[in-house]
């Protein structure tokens, strides 16, 4: 059973810039100019219920991010390069992202909001913005496009979103880690989704979390995300009663092994918190054919949309 490729829906590769999070683990939200505590013995390991606290609480801070300077490097499915973008995103879905090369313009258009995703590559010769809504999405419809990629999941493991409090999860202990594992189902199967963070507080650019890992029922990697650099923001705390301190990341690489493909990111001048407007997260009028990919013919599934690095 294809069940990596029929649990996920498909975006282009340009649609992963919201991935995986960072932060501290003991003390989710640092007060600003305080030293982080000791290290932790084994009496204080966390248990998978502070560990999901720590994530709900993380998320409940962290609202947008807003990088006008991101860089992307890696390989799509024997296709190298590099490109730069913009990003906007806002939880639970909002995403604007437009992604260039020097010269040659735009390269890609990727969109979300609560209603549907789309995207738009001007070089691949379709003429067309691709778009879907999530009512059809969340059928478990196979889309006809190579990288399998989840708004939700995205944003999740970047941060935004926080896991169920009610869900079913537990812990594995390691020497240096301690992971989160939660079984749990996505758009009908069963998946596990594993979050390792290391055991301490970290400093510095350190992530707290160093991957995030979608598993299939067979014990196949779907995806994950491995935080290399993370970047310190200031924050009110959920009262309002003071500052904190929020771990965000900065650089990562991104993986779909059964697709052959895998990015590194650096979200570069990025800000968090910042007021959006809402117009940015409309489907953009640019003179192109509208395909929505739930009526898109059977045929369509082997077609390669051009989710390409190359010039």
């Amino acid at each position: 059973m294809q069940t990596h490729r029929a649990i996920l829906p498909i975006l282009p590769v340009f649609c992963i810039l919201l991935l995986a999070a960072g932060c501290n683990l003991f003390d989710p939200l640092r007060e600003r100019g305080k030293a982080p505590p000791p290290v932790p013995s084994n009496k204080e390991i966390p248990t998978a219920q502070e560990l999901v606290k720590y994530l709900n609480d993380q998320a409940s801070v962290f609202e947008t991010i807003d990088t006008r300077d991101l860089s992307i490097t890696g390989n799509l499915q024997g296709n190298s390069g590099s490109i730069e973008g913009t990003l906007v995103a806002q939880k639970p879905r909002n995403l604007n992202l437009v992604a260039r090369k020097p010269i040659l313009g735009p390269m890609a258009y990727i969109g979300s909001n609560s209603e549907r995703f789309w995207f738009h590559f001007p070089k691949d010769g379709s003429n067309s913005i691709f778009y879907c809504s999530y009512a059809d999405f969340e059928r478990g419809l196979e889309l006809p496009l190579p990288v399998p990629i989840d708004p939700d999941w995205i944003l999740e493991s970047f941060g935004m979103l926080a896991p169920n409090p009610n869900g079913d999860f537990r812990t594995e202990q390691r020497k240096d880690t301690i992971d989160l594992i939660e079984e749990t189902t996505y758009r009908g199967q069963k998946v596990r989704k594993v979050t390792t963070f290391y055991l301490g507080n970290a400093t510095g650019g350190q992530p707290q979390i160093p991957t995030r890992t979608m598993y299939d029922a067979s014990n196949r990697i779907i995806s994950q995300a491995k935080i290399t650099r993370v970047k310190e923001f200031p924050v009110r705390s959920r009262d309002g009663s003071r500052d904190k301190v929020l771990l965000c990341p900065q650089e990562m690489e991104l993986s779909w092994p059964n697709q052959e493909t895998s990015i590194s990111l650096d979200l570069g001048r990025m800000q968090v918190n910042v007021p959006v407007s809402r117009t940015q997260f409309e489907m953009p009028d640019l003179g192109v054919k509208a395909v929505d990919l739930r009526r898109a013919q059977p045929a369509s599934r082997t077609r390669r949309t051009g989710a390409s690095f190359q010039d």
